[in-house]
């Protein structure tokens, strides 16, 4: 075997590697998501967000640019740190977009969180999200 055929191979293999480790990080937005909430991490949601996301906290409901739904949100999770988090029910709607709906407890309550994404050009982005307290 000569050094080309060993280097073209060990390319290749670095390259599937490389791939495969892509695909697992970003393949599937709503997992990646799930584990964001989860952890009450604004940082890992973010990169999710349509341009301007819909966020309805404490019976406020507005669309928000990125910026200021980071702001909206870490607040939230400042004052409600997530204890656990479980999905209940995912699925798409008659018009494509998918969702999750989920039951959060916190330090300050128990929440039913819904988020809605849907395809925009090439990627997936988080269109909705959703914080009702539990009474």
């Amino acid at each position: 075997m000569t050094a080309f055929s060993r280097i073209g191979k060990v390319s290749t293999l670095l390259l599937t590697t490389m791939l495969l480790m892509s695909f697992t990080t970003f393949a599937n937005p709503f997992d990646q998501v799930v584990k964001a909430l989860e952890k009450g991490k604004v940082e890992a949601l973010a990169p999710y967000f349509d341009s301007m996301i819909e966020i309805s906290v404490g019976g406020k409901n507005n669309s928000y640019s990125k910026s200021q739904a980071s702001v909206i949100l870490k607040s939230f999770f400042v004052k409600n740190n997530v204890v656990r988090f479980k999905v209940i029910h995912k699925g798409t709607s008659k018009d494509g977009a998918h969702f999750g709906i989920g039951k959060m407890t916190t330090t300050n309550g128990t929440y039913r969180v819904t988020f809605f994404f849907r395809q925009k050009g090439g990627s997936v982005v988080l269109q909705e999200l959703r914080f009702k307290k539990d009474t």
